[in-house]
């Protein structure tokens, strides 16, 4: 009769154990530490009453989008001013590293990124 025991070695495969996980391991709600870069967002003059005169600030967000709901959570009403349901609003561009971005509100972000949102200029 086999032996039912299992294999308690961790240094060399085992039947019972899988070698890789599916998922990689992911800490979503992981705090960022303080020294950690962030996005520096330049806030147009027009919409920085919402953040009270701030020029500048920086804000976690791994895209545009998720940037945007981000600065709404600290400064309300800025993603009403940005955005328009799930897209900017006609007339505001946004630009990450002085380019401005064709995937508007797609575009992934990189911790030392600087994102400039440009609203229209009128004129003709």
């Amino acid at each position: 009769m086999p032996s039912m025991t299992r294999s308690v070695c961790a240094s060399t495969p085992c039947p019972w154990r899988p070698t890789r996980s599916a998922r990689p391991l992911t800490l979503p709600n992981r705090p960022r530490p303080l020294d950690e870069p962030m996005p520096t967002v330049w806030i147009p003059k027009s919409m920085q009453t919402y953040t009270g005169g701030e020029e500048t600030v920086e804000m976690e967000g791994r895209t545009v989008r998720r940037l945007i709901v981000a600065l709404d959570e600290t400064y309300p009403g800025l993603k009403d001013a940005l955005m328009d349901g799930d897209r900017l609003k006609p007339g505001i561009a946004v630009a990450v590293n002085g380019q401005v971005s064709q995937l508007g509100h797609l575009q992934p972000l990189q911790e030392d990124n600087e994102v400039f949102f440009v609203p229209a200029i009128g004129g003709g």
